[in-house]
């Protein structure tokens, strides 16, 4: 529905950009009540790792004291900025999702960083699916874990 990782090929797409024009912050209904945030409200992210700039979603797609910053690389606000070097265990991807934060607020006026347009207030259009059975159906497919297993084997 919008840019794929990082949006190195996607950002180049004007119907994609147009419907998320600038990063955003993905915030819950009661972590914003609790701490006066509004769609638009700038507020800096800080972890152990950095900081980063962006403006507030209130949206009920993430709960309690949860945010959710998605994984475009758009200067000040790209989430490696927060993360450390460590990895999933099985797949040695970042772990993102473990990254704590402290949540400033910059600036409680702004715009929303998300136009009418943007798929969250209405008439998503979500893919079929990218039928991933199918993939892992292959005689040929190997987990990605199962690699990263092997070679620390081999070299541990």
């Amino acid at each position: 529905l919008e840019h794929f990782h990082e949006g190195n090929m996607t950002y180049k797409s004007k119907g994609i950009s147009s419907k998320t024009p600038e990063v955003f912050l993905e915030v819950s209904p009661e972590l914003a009540k609790e701490r006066g945030l509004k769609d638009g409200t700038l507020v800096r992210l800080t972890s152990p790792y950095g900081n980063v700039k962006v403006k507030c979603h209130i949206t009920d797609r993430v709960k309690g004291k949860e945010v959710y910053l998605p994984m475009n690389d758009r200067g000040d606000a790209a989430i490696n900025l927060l993360t450390s070097s460590y990895a999933d265990k099985d797949t040695d991807t970042p772990a993102y999702k473990e990254t704590k934060v402290k949540l400033e607020i910059l600036s409680e006026e702004g715009s929303n960083p998300l136009p009418r347009i943007n798929h969250r207030y209405g008439n998503p259009q979500p893919q079929i699916g990218v039928n991933v059975q199918k993939k892992w159906a292959r005689k040929d497919y190997i987990f990605p874990g199962e690699m990263v297993k092997k070679e620390r084997k081999q070299h541990g």
